[in-house]
């Protein structure tokens, strides 16, 4: 692999697909929005600080270069290979690898170990203090397991009821229970890919609690050693290390780790370990049905639509091209819980990735920044499709059996929130023009964006938060999409409830964000982006005189083609009716007052910086402010 390149444009603008300046030590985009300028290291395919690179970054000077600088070049060049090559060595002492051992070299890279000598990379040591585990820091001894067997069952009780329902990855929902209570009468029988299992399945049960000590952390350290282990003995020459078997074990273990990675930040980002997880499904060929059916084990078309699940919900969160597109997968979800049905609620979640996959495919091809018949017909059969989604999911509530019932109420806050993130990005603009969404598509785009927060903010009453880095993003997002629709849409401002609305859930999504800071040190550079977007939005408002109040809207109740039963439980749930051809208005007789200042609010204002959202260029500010100013995409996924 050849050296890093002196014109590589950062990740940022990489991500933005927009033209990168290259400047040094910070290119024009990092340096507006106060971020470091990352870079993709061409040989170890890391990203790392631009001012870890002075001599390749820096202009050449016009005259010939010394030679001294020419031997640092090499110099540096020599250490970047001799630490690539060293990423890809097998943790165990292999002579002569076999065919099948090199190709499980690809999957050892991923995994988030090395095996040189620890050193804290500049990267890592800045971003350490959001909680990410450090692929580099020395791991010696296995964390001891808790002292009780009692709360260690509960811990893998947590797994089970929170993260597994969603994510099936382990084969059996008693596996776990059996290796505890195996270890707690014999410590020494667990061989270490049943410790992994263990390891893991409480780190993502510890995480989930959100405890505040390094538990979770150090659960999941130990779980990679004894990983590591594992997949040092079963690469070594002997075994046929091609047996399906094995692959599946390797599969699992990645999936197990974006588990973990979906609650706290781990290294390598999870989207570099879920795209090689779905390469590896890719190599065993389990996205084509005959040859699942061919194995004849249901257990790994569950496996394959968990990796599936994971790839749509990670890419789209990183705006990533998916592993595999839809096209290529003939494996059919739909068997997934005839078998068994505690995988029926699992199934849901199968389904609302496809929907989402399908959302997110359409959206890529920007072909909403032109807003004709086809896009609206379009918008209006997926709106359809997810209501029929939640309509399905909602069944499940008077099923009369008890487990299944069970399962789906701890889940139901989730599929909920789940079908409000898909609205919002159904009807949410790629570009952020808000030429290309009509009134009431904004209506739309709005109600579902506050359902998010009220949603949220009902897990937070009752202490299920449990991805917090994710549900951060997501609180962002919609906070920031009800401001962009207030201010966009000059029809929205004139209802008499949406002010209400508007200072409601911006009170709310502060509240939220103050909660999660504890957990994830990201939110609060959030809510002071949110505060300073809202001070200004409600000054622009104000000065223009634009708060009229006085019609109160009536979003309709047409749901879709389902019968009045189904459109009572989507109303009861909250559900968005579809975009009618008539929207029925009335006028309000008394204008109501909400109690905005427009002096208080100008004097908290001009306390901060203003960002001048509306009057530079609306589109780009828009834009900058969308794409997370914050770095949370970078911590979690890169």
């Amino acid at each position: 692999m050849g050296p890093i390149r002196s014109k590589t444009a950062c990740q940022k603008c990489r991500s933005l697909k927009h033209k990168c300046d290259f400047n040094y030590p910070r290119c024009s985009r990092c340096d507006r929005l106060g971020v470091e300028c990352m870079v993709l290291d061409s040989s170890t395919r890391q990203l790392r600080p631009r001012t870890d690179y002075p001599d390749l970054f820096r202009p050449l000077p016009k005259e010939e270069p010394s030679i001294r600088m020419l031997e640092k070049r090499i110099e540096l060049l020599e250490d970047r290979l001799a630490k690539c090559e060293s990423m890809f060595e097998s943790p165990g002492t292999v002579s002569s690898p076999s065919e099948a051992s090199l190709g499980h070299l690809t999957v050892l890279s991923m995994i988030p170990f090395r095996n040189n000598s620890p050193t804290v990379d500049n990267e890592f040591a800045k971003i350490s203090i959001y909680g990410k585990i450090d692929s580099n820091q020395p791991v010696g001894k296995s964390e001891p397991l808790p002292s009780s067997e009692a709360e260690c069952t509960q811990l893998i009780s947590n797994y089970y009821r929170i993260a597994w329902i969603q994510h099936p990855i382990v084969e059996d929902e008693t596996i776990l229970y059996t290796l505890s209570s195996k270890h707690y009468q014999s410590p020494d029988s667990l061989s270490h890919w049943e410790h992994f299992l263990l390891y893991v399945s409480l780190a993502i049960g510890t995480a989930i609690t959100g405890d505040m000590s390094d538990k979770s952390q150090s659960y999941y350290l130990s779980s990679i050693v004894h990983l590591k282990i594992f997949l040092a003995k079963a690469t070594s020459p002997g075994p046929d290390n091609r047996d399906i078997s094995f692959q599946m074990q390797i599969l699992q273990s990645l999936l197990l780790i974006c588990c973990f990675g979906l609650l706290k930040p781990v290294s390598p980002g999870i989207w570099y370990v879920i795209a090689n997880a779905m390469r590896l499904c890719i190599d065993m060929d389990l996205h084509e049905e005959y040859v699942v059916k061919k194995i004849g084990r249901s257990y790994y078309r569950r496996l394959f639509w968990c990796c599936y699940a994971l790839d749509r919900q990670i890419c789209c969160y990183v705006n990533k091209p998916f592993s595999l597109n839809d096209t290529d997968i003939t494996t059919n979800f739909d068997e997934v819980s005839v078998s068994d049905d505690r995988f029926a609620i699992s199934s849901l979640f199968f389904k609302i990735r496809k929907l989402q996959s399908m959302i997110q495919q359409f959206s890529s091809k920007k072909a909403v920044s032109n807003m004709n018949q086809s896009v609206v017909n379009w918008r209006h059969e997926m709106h359809v499709e997810l209501n029929s989604w939640l309509v399905q999911a909602l069944e499940f509530e008077n099923n009369t059996r008890s487990t299944v019932k069970q399962a789906f109420l701890s889940s139901k806050n989730y599929l909920i929130l789940t079908y409000f993130q898909q609205l919002q990005r159904l009807y949410k603009p790629d570009n952020m023009s808000p030429e290309s969404l009509t009134f009431k598509e904004f209506m739309v785009l709005f109600e579902s964006s506050t359902k998010i927060i009220a949603t949220y903010e009902v897990l937070s009453q009752t202490r299920r938060i449990n991805y917090r880095y994710l549900s951060v993003y997501s609180i962002y997002q919609s906070g920031l999409t009800v401001l962009y629709c207030f201010i966009n849409c000059a029809h929205l401002r004139l209802f008499a409830d949406t002010v209400e609305k508007l200072e409601h859930t911006m009170a709310i999504t502060k509240d939220l964000l103050q909660k999660l800071e504890i957990h994830c040190p990201p939110a609060r550079s959030a809510m002071q982006t949110l505060e300073t977007v809202h001070r200004d939005t409600v000054e622009e408002v104000i000065q223009k005189g634009a708060l009229e109040n006085k019609y109160i809207f009536d979003c309709g109740s047409h749901y879709g083609p389902f019968n009045s039963n189904f459109i009572s439980l989507l109303a009861h749930n909250g559900a968005v009716p579809l975009i009618e051809n008539k929207t029925v208005t009335k006028e309000v007789p008394d204008t109501p007052t909400y109690g905005l200042s427009a002096t208080s609010n100008v004097s908290a204002l001009r306390s901060t910086r203003p960002p001048r959202l509306i009057h530079d260029s609306p589109k780009e500010s828009w834009e900058s402010l969308f794409e997370e100013p914050f770095n949370l995409k970078e911590l979690m996924f890169d």
